[in-house]
């Protein structure tokens, strides 16, 4: 992630060097600043979004709507965009292997992130997805459709991205029957059952597990809430996926993964703690 407080300096230095030194435009900077560490945690990744959607948003939150501002973002945004080119070369290095061309695999990563790729659950087929290692994404059609605490934090990230996930052995026995059927214990599936409400049968947890599953009831009624809620994307990746999602996590931050992410949810944690001691009994 690059620190909001280098892009501050690095407005600043533009300034200075442009000759545009004023304190109203330290001001409006400052501003700006302000709002991005408040609203948005300090993540620099919201200038990835639509400028004129991030200036809409910054007036509606500040009740600014002053030049200085739109010129302190319009800098902010240019300074990301050079700095985010940048690290392109150490991503690339992170990434890459023998087997794809490190342009290869980062239009990869590109696809995989893409909105305009991702498919409804409930229009999805199971030979849809291959039986190849890779890397998938769930996002949500309308963040609305969480609970307020969750629905919040994609506000406060600026998008709809729930989970990133890997698998070392076939996408379609991880993403389909793991994670959107719970043929067996799956992360992702039990954390959206916990968000939901939902809990498993009161002792049906043994000895140290926390893999927890609900009645089939409730299993069925996850299913049909994702398959009309959600949206996911696919990748194959034969090498270094393990560092993929790594990098993914830390990026974009989704909201379900717990392992990795230096924004986890500390409300998910407790909700997944709950479900544990109730299916122990306690």
């Amino acid at each position: 992630m690059i620190a909001i407080e280098k892009l501050k300096e690095l407005v600043i230095q533009e300034y200075d060097l442009r000759h545009l030194k004023s304190n109203t435009r330290y001001k409006a900077l400052d501003k700006v600043i302000q709002y991005i560490q408040r609203y948005h945690n300090g993540d620099s990744s919201c200038l990835s979004i639509d400028k004129s959607d991030f200036t809409k948003r910054f007036e509606e939150c500040t009740d600014s709507k002053s030049c200085a501002a739109k010129s302190a973002i319009n800098e902010l945004y240019n300074q990301f965009n050079k700095l985010k080119n940048s690290i392109v070369d150490e991503r690339i290095e992170v990434i890459t292997c023998d087997e794809f061309e490190s342009s290869k695999t980062d239009e990869k990563l590109d696809n995989l992130m893409n909105p305009k790729y991702y498919r409804n659950v409930g229009a999805l087929n199971k030979m849809d997805i291959p039986e190849s290692k890779g890397v998938y994404a769930i996002r949500i059609i309308d963040i609305n459709a969480m609970p307020n605490d969750f629905a919040q934090m994609l506000k406060d990230r600026n998008h709809n991205l729930l989970y990133i996930g890997i698998s070392k052995s076939s996408l379609r026995q991880r993403l389909w029957e793991e994670e959107l059927h719970l043929k067996r214990p799956a992360t992702f599936f039990r954390s959206i059952g916990a968000i939901l409400g939902y809990m498993p049968p009161k002792g049906s947890l043994k000895n140290s597990s926390r893999n927890y599953r609900f009645s089939q009831k409730d299993e069925i009624a996850i299913i049909r809430w994702m398959e009309k809620n959600l949206l996911v994307n696919f990748i194959t990746l034969d090498c270094n996926i393990d560092k993929v999602e790594d990098y993914l996590i830390k990026t974009y931050k989704p909201i379900i993964n717990i392992s990795k992410n230096p924004c986890k949810s500390s409300v998910l944690v407790k909700l997944r703690d709950k479900c544990v001691e109730f299916g122990r009994g306690n």
